[in-house]
């Protein structure tokens, strides 16, 4: 055994434990992870209630979005009505790669900067900027 992990709930909640493992058979290293059914079961209904709310939040976002269309909103530029993400950037480490965490998804900049103009420039630039 080479390291504990826990799994936490929405709460911060322990909801289990597991444990990576590591050995070397024939000159070849292999690698695996050990958790408990029970814990296994758990985290699988956390990710899957995690996952029907992401996708509750989107069809919510799309019918707000249609109904913008349908009342004739003008768009006053192309970049403000579209969706925007906010990520968490976790650097690598020795046992992992670098990785992002989705922390929120707004319906569109304007509701992601929070009606600060600068802010809403440099989320239009930094959009901008991935799109090239």
């Amino acid at each position: 055994m080479e390291e504990n992990f826990y799994f936490q709930g929405s709460n911060d909640e322990s909801i289990g434990e597991g444990c990576y493992i590591s050995t070397t058979v024939n000159n070849k290293r292999y690698y695996g992870v050990l958790i408990s059914q029970d814990s296994l079961k758990e985290a699988s209904d956390l990710h899957f209630k995690n996952e029907a709310a992401s996708l509750a939040l989107n069809t919510r976002m799309l019918n707000l979005r249609r109904n913008q269309i349908l009342q004739g909103q003008p768009e006053d530029d192309e970049h403000v009505e579209k969706q925007v993400q906010k990520f968490k950037y976790v650097d690598a480490t020795a046992k992992t790669l670098g990785y992002r965490v989705i922390l929120a998804t707004y319906a569109n900049v304007q509701e992601a900067a929070h009606d600060d103009n600068l802010m809403l420039q440099q989320i239009k630039s930094a959009c901008d900027k991935v799109r090239l």
